[in-house]
């Protein structure tokens, strides 16, 4: 009955922020995992429900078709600022798409974007100019595994005087990497984060990659741009530190094949 008025009522469009996400090779994962693997990422997937702050909790949707996955965060219009909250958002991503690569080897490849959709998870419809943006960053500009991100400045009203007391500004330059007039989520240059044992674990996931599909150009340049992206994030932390680090540092690069 619900769903029956859900679908004679007007469409009413909201403002969010839309992530579209593809999951790469997912049919074969899930027909070569363990029942074991298949649970554990089931897991790692549920926290595309949650976000960092209760109180977003409330205004999310999750759409799932086949192997990709839809993130809304409605944004409260009658508030002046969006920007932590989509600081949240981008900090959620970034954790989620290392936990999926580093912990189960799932490459994701997506697009985020910020404008008006119509979204009713009860009759699974989702709709509206920030979808059609996120699915286009997927599929026609992302090209390597990561998260594309519109050119977020004018899409939301940011309070510069809030975003530099909590140190947002900071929170975007250290999760996102500019390219041309759009910006990547670059999760797999935050190597000094991950720590040391999760550092070897993502530089093994990504040359057993570079192993795997050498005789196939199409992925294997894929496992390449990961490489330079994680090796760039160890250049970061060189330049950071003294000369005693580097040797140690120099252990974590990934020799591209």
């Amino acid at each position: 009955m619900e769903a029956a008025n859900l679908a004679c009522s007007p469409i009413n469009y909201k403002k969010a922020i839309v992530t579209y996400f593809d999951i790469l090779g997912f049919k074969q994962l899930v027909e070569s995992s363990k029942k074991e693997e298949v649970s554990k990422i089931y897991q790692t997937l549920s926290w595309f429900h949650y976000g960092h702050c209760a109180r977003w909790i409330q205004n999310n949707a999750i759409f799932k078709f086949s192997d990709s996955l839809v993130r809304v965060i409605f944004l409260n219009e009658d508030e002046d600022d969006h920007f932590m909250q989509f600081c949240g958002e981008v900090m959620l991503v970034a954790d989620i798409i290392e936990d999926l690569f580093v912990d189960h080897g799932i490459v994701i490849r997506g697009g985020m974007a910020i404008g008006h959709v119509f979204a009713s998870p009860i009759l699974n419809i989702l709709f509206g100019e920030a979808m059609n943006r996120a699915v286009e960053l997927e599929s026609k500009v992302a090209k390597f595994p990561r998260v594309m991100v519109d050119d977020y400045r004018n899409a939301i009203r940011i309070n510069t005087e809030r975003a530099n007391l909590v140190h947002g500004f900071n929170v975007s330059r250290y999760y996102l990497k500019k390219e041309r007039e759009l910006y990547y989520i670059a999760n797999l240059r935050r190597v000094e984060a991950l720590g040391p044992r999760r550092a070897e674990l993502q530089k093994e996931r990504i040359a057993q990659g570079l192993i795997k599909y050498k005789a196939q150009p199409r992925i294997h340049e894929k496992y390449k741009w990961m490489a330079d992206e994680h090796n760039h994030g160890i250049d970061e932390i060189r330049n950071k530190n003294n000369e005693n680090e580097h040797k140690k540092l120099l252990a974590w690069k990934i020799e591209c094949i």
